[in-house]
């Protein structure tokens, strides 16, 4: 996957660091999670995804990778930030998160982005851009047809991948008075 004349393994390598894999210190002049946000998802992002396909192996009799309820979906939300919990038309439950990018291009990186973490992780995202600076990204366990561990380990790594230099700024609001 190229994007304007630039390699995806040079991109991964080069363009940016993500703090959870090549160390805290390291971020690029795109900055670095902040600490705050850090301290909050600490846990879920030092946790590895685990392979959810087989019930038969010792996952499936430990009860692990089950799908949760809307009850415990919503107290894993709290972990992460700027994450909304969903339904799809099945009531199928799902997180969402939505960004706004400078541009198109700016968009897509947002996507190389986090495709070097899922990659990483062996947990893909759907991800999706409407228009040409409205991308979201939606996490769900396929093979669980629902919310497992995995999806708010990724949401937390997604969250940790620097991306202030591709995201638009918040207007501020005017003051009244």
């Amino acid at each position: 996957m190229a994007l304007r004349g630039v390699s995806f393994r040079h991109f991964r390598q080069q363009s940016f660091q993500v703090p959870f894999l090549k160390g805290w210190g390291k971020c690029g002049r795109s900055g670095c999670v902040s600490r705050q946000l850090a301290r909050r998802a600490s846990s879920l992002v030092g946790k590895t995804c685990q392979p959810c396909e087989d019930d038969s192996g010792a996952l499936g009799k430990m009860g692990l990778c089950m799908a949760f309820d809307k009850q415990r979906a919503e107290e894993m939300l709290q972990q992460v930030d700027g994450w909304t919990l969903m339904e799809d038309e099945n009531k199928l439950l799902r997180i969402r998160r939505e960004f706004r990018s400078k541009n198109f291009l700016k968009a897509l990186e947002l996507f190389d982005r986090i495709a070097v973490v899922a990659e990483e992780e062996g947990h893909h995202p759907d991800l999706h851009l409407e228009g040409w600076n409205r991308a979201s990204v939606e996490l769900w366990t396929h093979s669980r047809n629902g919310l497992t561990d995995n999806d708010f380990i990724m949401a937390a790594k997604i969250d940790a991948v620097p991306k202030e230099d591709l995201l638009r700024k918040k207007k501020a609001k005017p003051t009244e008075g």
